[in-house]
């Protein structure tokens, strides 16, 4: 699932949004596999008068449904911008819970 958070969100509270909607997963039947927190990016275009967002992909295992439901859910957040949930045959390997920047930490 790719995700965009508001860029007017603190460097210092976005582990928490990226925590909240990790919990969400979980809470709507789904594992988290791996966070790919990528960070500020600006957009090629305006987004809801925004020029940039914090950026954060997860890959999740989840029952069939849990899409439907957390599609649902992230739509009721106002800190994220935009989201996409997609089907993927790839999984990553388990690494460690988030990466960032190329780097893998354990969480």
């Amino acid at each position: 699932m790719a995700t965009i958070f508001s860029a007017d969100i603190a460097d210092s509270d976005i582990r928490n949004h990226v925590a909240d909607v990790e919990k969400l997963v979980a809470t709507h039947g789904g594992e988290i596999v791996l966070t790919d927190v990528w960070g500020m990016r600006d957009f090629a275009y305006p987004i809801k008068k925004k020029k940039s967002g914090y950026y954060v992909f997860y890959y999740f295992d989840a029952p069939r449904e849990t899409p439907h439901k957390l599609r649902d859910a992230i739509r009721l957040r106002e800190d994220v911008i935009r989201h996409m949930i997609l089907v993927n045959e790839y999984m990553p390997e388990r690494k460690g819970k988030e990466v960032q920047s190329g780097t893998t930490t354990e969480g």
